[in-house]
């Protein structure tokens, strides 16, 4: 289960937070917070992500992971093509990528202003 706190991971900050790694992320220790699995590696270069508001945004990936697995309670915040690239549990917000225009996060800053 994920924080009481408002919590944003990007990239690889959001390998950290996953409950379970997948390929890509051998060796790597994680806090085990957010329930899903990570894959690493899996998406490079600048492509179209679609909001779970069904608003279009380009996002920046650099060897990004993408979200496998997701348990009861996590949804999903972002896709590219047909990989989850973003989630939201609870006060716990993980993308894959960096959204430049800050669309992605909206949610997220809302409960921290």
């Amino acid at each position: 289960m994920a924080s009481d706190k408002p919590l944003l991971a990007i990239c690889g900050s959001l390998i950290c937070f996953a409950k379970n790694l997948g390929s890509g992320c051998c060796g790597r220790k994680t806090f085990g917070l957010l329930d899903t699995e990570v894959i690493n590696d899996k998406i490079d270069g600048i492509y179209n992500v679609v909001l779970s508001n069904s608003k279009k945004i380009s996002g920046d990936f650099t060897d990004a992971p993408i979200l496998k697995e997701l348990e009861k309670g996590v949804k999903v915040k972002a896709r590219c093509s047909k990989e989850i690239v973003g989630i939201r549990q609870v006060n716990f917000w993980g993308y894959s990528y960096y959204d430049d225009s800050g669309e992605s996060y909206k949610d997220f800053v809302k409960t921290i202003i």
